[in-house]
């Protein structure tokens, strides 16, 4: 398990069999917000869920979380699938994938689903 933490931040991340789990957590307490799973081996590599509490959303919290896993994988191929979860409070189709092409992932041709309820991206090794 690696650590950074800055003044009320931490961050942790966990290697398992199956791949990475990236947690940041606030305060004193260590309140768990958000979290990032990230699968496969070698030059592959799957961004399988990202979620950071509702709490907290539109803060950051989820773009340290994926700057910290192309920090850790960015020599690798990261692929992922964009699919919004229905809710009021979060983000619809357009401005997920947006969030993720300002992480450097492009939508794989061909992959959008009919009607767009997800989409395969992808963020090619650096």
């Amino acid at each position: 398990m690696t650590t950074t933490t800055t003044t009320l931040e931490t961050m942790y991340a966990d290697a398992f069999d199956h791949g990475e789990c990236i947690s940041i957590y606030l305060g004193k307490n260590e309140r768990c917000i958000g979290v990032v799973d990230v699968g496969g081996r070698g030059n592959n590599r799957r961004v399988s869920s990202l979620t950071v509490d509702r709490e907290f959303r539109c803060k950051g919290y989820a773009t340290k979380l994926m700057n910290k896993v192309i920090e850790r994988h960015g020599k690798a191929n990261l692929h992922l699938v964009a699919m919004p979860t229905p809710g009021k409070d979060n983000l619809s189709m357009p401005s997920l994938v947006r969030f993720y092409e300002r992480l450097g992932f492009s939508i794989v041709p061909d992959t959008l689903s009919r009607p767009p309820l997800s989409v395969r991206m992808k963020r090619p090794a650096k």
